[in-house]
């Protein structure tokens, strides 16, 4: 039946009308009831559903899995009150807000944070034409754990982790669990020798104590800035990128043969001597007649930069080297990496990421000071690691301890009144290391030295000297030889204040971690180049 339902309006004169009958009756529904849910007006995201969809995505979830999130947690699709196409259309009219306003954006939060957190450091750079260069910021905990564990720092600039193709360069450590640590970042628009160095004078300023060792990449400009800030720290190269390049620069054909494994025996080996390094990489050469690979002869020349021989004297050297660390490091920052994300996005993900971070370092604390490990030895120098050091330290220690009992041997021992030197053979180790050792013990103030030199290269003493201390009836551990750097409560505890502080400029929401509110922030017009 026609629905009689209508309006009547008549001309009365230029931009005047006048409505002169009015019938709001229909004789039938507008629609079915079921299919309401699908009207524009009925689909409005709430609040607290785009503050989902943001948060998802600082977890790089994207507004298809914000959607089914909010579908599961809401019991169907009619219950969410909105579609997939309206979490895109609000991720899209986000982003396009951010696109004008991104650079602004991360300058206030991260001056907001400076404002209320305590002990916060951000610095940033700006060219003539206001076009940002450069961003560094620290909190309160990363340099807590740098005055820590700050002996030997990480300094990788290969992370392409936003649109612009700006350099997030993290700095980075080793904490008392052997898990990587982040004690700073930075953002540079460049990588020239001007942008390392001012980024290397805001971390010195930070941070004040010099590392004992910088770990950086193969980057030219950055070689030539760091002896600039830091004249007297030593500067090594990644063993992890350069080894990793081995496969691409010899060519598949020869990377089938056996030649990967035995460049990577003798790199890694932190035992073999720089004599012995020579040697073998001369030997490897000529077993697959290499003497004239271009690549291969520059990293022999710089092999003072990056092979452990070179660094046996450097303390705490053989931290950074190993290779779970540099792979746990690049796949940790390579989650927040996305060369689409804008800055404000890519400084929501790394919040994210830094959290998840913590969260996994007061776990272990927590285990080291609550748990009990399972002591094999039975012994009192077992039991006082157990008590002193970290979980992961003291299982590494307790496995010296039984190879000292398992695997050594003492060939010959020399005693005067104070010093007792022991030639110790080493069954445990391969036919291509050094197997003979020598051990030097002084009476008089306890000190012992071993030819391995893992005490200064790692830190921790080694199984020929817990092989001298059992031949000598030393019982307890030596305290001369507990490192700081693996102890249990070695960094200071958090800020009991921390939480407050950061409510307080939250203004009691979660605002920190959103963009939504962002539409209000002070413009201070700094620019980013496309």
């Amino acid at each position: 039946m026609e629905c009689k339902a209508m309006i009547k309006v008549k001309f009365i004169r230029e931009n005047c009308y006048e409505m002169y009958y009015v019938n709001l009756i229909h004789n039938h529904p507008f629609m079915h009831p079921d299919d309401s849910k699908f009207l524009k007006s009925e689909r409005r995201l709430t609040y607290s559903q785009k503050q989902l969809v943001n948060d998802l995505s600082s977890i790089n979830m994207g507004p298809n899995k914000a959607f089914n999130v909010l579908k599961k947690s809401r019991g169907g699709y009619d219950k969410v009150g909105v579609t997939v196409v309206d979490c895109k259309n609000f991720q899209r009219d986000l982003i396009a807000f951010v696109g004008e306003n991104d650079a602004d954006m991360v300058v206030n939060k991260l001056l907001k944070k400076q404002e209320y957190l305590t002990d916060f450091s951000f610095q940033y750079s700006v060219a003539s034409d206001s076009t940002l260069t450069g961003l560094f910021w620290a909190d309160e905990e990363a340099k807590r754990n740098y005055q820590a564990f700050g002996d030997v720092v990480g300094f990788d600039a290969t992370f392409r982790t936003n649109k612009y193709f700006m350099v997030f360069v993290p700095f980075t450590g080793i904490d008392n669990h052997k898990r990587c640590v982040t004690f700073g970042c930075g953002l540079l628009s460049s990588e020239t020798i001007e942008s390392y160095e001012w980024l290397l004078t805001e971390f010195k300023k930070t941070f004040k104590k010099e590392p004992i060792m910088l770990i950086t990449d193969q980057c030219p400009s950055l070689k030539q800035a760091i002896p600039k800030v830091y004249p007297n720290v030593k500067d090594r190269l990644c063993m992890w990128h350069i080894c990793n390049k081995f496969a691409d620069k010899l060519g598949s054909n020869l990377a089938k043969t056996g030649i990967l494994k035995q460049l990577n025996d003798i790199v890694w080996d932190d035992q073999l001597s720089v004599i012995a390094f020579e040697s073998e990489w001369r030997s490897i050469l000529d077993q697959y007649d290499l003497q004239s690979h271009d690549w291969l002869k520059k990293m022999y020349n710089l092999r003072e930069e990056w092979i452990p021989a070179f660094f046996s004297n450097c303390p705490l050297s053989g931290i950074m080297q190993t290779k779970s660390r540099s792979k746990g490091e690049n796949y940790f920052f390579g989650l927040i990496s996305n060369v689409d994300l804008h800055l404000i996005e890519f400084l929501n993900n790394f919040d994210t990421t830094m959290e998840a971070q913590r969260c996994a370092q007061r776990k272990n604390d927590h285990d080291s000071r609550y748990t009990i490990p399972d002591l094999k030895c039975q012994t009192q120098i077992e039991r006082d690691a157990s008590e002193l050091f970290t979980r992961t330290v003291f299982y590494e220690i307790q496995g010296e301890m039984i190879a000292s009992m398992m695997k050594c041997m003492s060939t010959s021992v020399v005693q005067t009144d104070e010093l007792s030197t022991f030639s110790i053979k080493d069954l445990g180790l391969k036919a291509l290391q050094h197997t003979n050792f020598e051990v030097s013990y002084n009476k008089s103030d306890g000190s012992i030295l071993c030819s391995c030199n893992r005490y200064v290269l790692h830190g921790t003493l080694c199984r020929h000297c817990f092989y001298v201390f059992r031949m000598l009836g030393i019982d307890n551990f030596p305290k001369k030889y507990v490192l700081t750097h693996w102890l249990k409560d070695v960094a200071t505890q958090r800020n009991p204040d921390k939480r407050a502080n950061r409510n307080k400029m939250l203004g009691g929401g979660d605002e920190l971690n959103s963009m939504v509110r962002y539409c209000n922030v002070p413009k201070i017009s700094i620019n980013l180049n496309f």
